[in-house]
Formats: C-alpha cells, sequence, structure tokens
C-alpha cells in the first residue's frame, strides 16, 4: 500500500490497482487497473499533473506515469536494479528522484523518464524519500545483508537504519540526524 497527495487529490495504490480519491467526500472518481500477474506497486509521486508509480512485475521495475485527473498511462520507463526492495521516491526540482537499496545511492530520472545520473553518499539503502523546502530527507532502512566494512565504520554500522539525511537535489549532504534506538 502506498499513497501520495496533491491539489489533486489523495491517490492510494493497492495489488494491481491505483485509486485517485477527492478530498471533499472521499470518492474515488478514477482509477487504474492493470491485469498482469504479480503486479506491486513500491512507491508514488506525483508533480506536474502526473501520478509516478514505481512498480514491480517479477522481471523487471518499471514507472508507469498516469495523468492525475483521469488516471490515463502516458507513457512508462524502466528503472534498472534487481533488489529496490522496500523504497520509495520523491520529485525534487526537475528530477524524480528513486532509491536503489542494493547500490546504496538514488537514480535521478527526468520527468520525462531520461536517466540523468545517480545520488550517493553515506546512507545505507535508502528507504524513505521525501521533498520540503527545496532538500530532500532520505530516511535508510536498516538491511544488515548490507554490511561492508570497507565502506564505514563500525559505529556508522550500528547507526545504520536510524539516520535521516538532507541532501541537496545535486546530492550534497547537509545535515544528518540521528533517530534514537527505539524508533528503529
Amino acid at each position: 500500500l502506498c499513497a501520495v497527495a496533491s491539489d489533486q487529490g489523495l491517490f492510494v495504490s493497492g495489488h494491481r490497482t491505483v485509486f485517485r480519491y477527492n478530498f471533499d467526500d472521499f470518492s474515488a472518481p478514477a482509477t487504474a487497473h492493470f491485469d498482469l500477474e504479480d503486479v506491486d506497486f513500491l512507491a508514488l509521486a506525483v508533480a506536474d499533473n502526473v501520478l509516478f508509480a514505481l512498480r514491480f512485475d517479477n522481471e523487471r521495475h518499471e514507472v508507469v506515469c498516469l495523468d492525475t485527473l483521469t488516471l490515463t498511462p502516458r507513457f512508462k520507463f524502466t528503472v534498472h536494479g534487481t533488489d529496490l526492495g522496500e523504497t520509495s521516491m520523491a520529485v525534487c526540482e526537475d528530477g524524480l528522484f528513486i532509491g536503489q537499496r542494493q547500490y546504496r545511492r538514488l537514480d535521478v530520472f527526468s520527468l520525462g523518464g531520461e536517466y540523468r545520473r545517480d545520488v550517493g553518499g553515506r546512507f545505507r539503502g535508502p528507504r524513505v524519500i521525501a521533498h520540503a523546502g527545496g532538500r530532500l530527507y532520505v530516511a535508510e532502512g536498516a538491511y544488515p545483508e548490507l554490511r561492508d566494512t570497507d565502506m564505514m565504520s563500525v559505529a556508522e554500522y550500528e547507526q545504520s537504519g536510524r539516520r535521516i539525511f538532507v541532501l541537496t537535489p545535486q546530492g550534497t549532504t547537509l545535515q544528518v540526524y540521528h533517530m534514537p534506538e527505539d524508533l528503529q
């Protein structure tokens, strides 16, 4: 289950279906259903009247781009990576940022689906990505299988999964929040 909101409504995805709900009466005037086996939506993001829906269909990850009012498909593009895992995506400025857990980075695409670059950092396995005030907030997941002592100190490893990184859209780390252990 994923959700994202914009001025056009609340968008919620379930297994093979995306709904747009109105804020005033919570009716669902638009629905997009995908008749494919084993399609799971991993994340949603919205910008410029386009709903970006990241899905996995047992073979590949792709972003399906839907009209925000009608939920009719506009275009789609493939996201390379074999294990995005629990991930999210966010729109910041004119880019779509998608977490790549396996590669410990964010992939950046244009809003038209063209790959631009990747953004790395000291975060491990980006799990939640949010945008506010021209900044990206990346909460990392605690993924023991991604332990790489060559890439991080023991102290960093022990903090992994409890940090939120504040980044510029270009990928510069501005600040790191350390969450208490009981919030992990």
